[in-house]
């Protein structure tokens, strides 16, 4: 399996994390948001800090207790930004296509 393949593995990961975490927030565009921020900003290579908490995740950290769902974010987060970091330059566009549809 390619790395890009791995990658979008890893994305349809993320987006089944969600739907797991609903009731916290996660399904809301911001989790969403902060995910694709972070691939970008990978695939850019620019240096990046995975959110380890609900409010990094802007879950709804201030009304419950969200650590469970922000650590499945964010483990599967840094899968993603590691599988970005070691893909060849040939596959870079098509990861950055990955990350502008997820």
């Amino acid at each position: 399996m390619s790395i890009a393949q791995e990658l979008q593995e890893t994305i349809n990961e993320f987006a089944k994390a969600r739907i797991k975490h609903r009731q916290y927030g996660a399904a809301d565009g911001e989790p969403g948001w902060v995910f694709r921020d972070l691939l970008t900003a990978s695939l850019e290579g620019d240096k990046v800090r995975v959110p380890g908490d609900g409010e990094g995740w802007q879950l709804y950290s201030a009304s419950m207790d969200c650590t469970a769902a922000a650590l499945d974010l964010t483990f599967i987060t840094l899968r993603a930004v590691n599988l970005i970091r070691a893909l060849p330059l040939r596959d870079r566009e098509t990861a950055r296509q990955l990350v502008e549809d997820c």
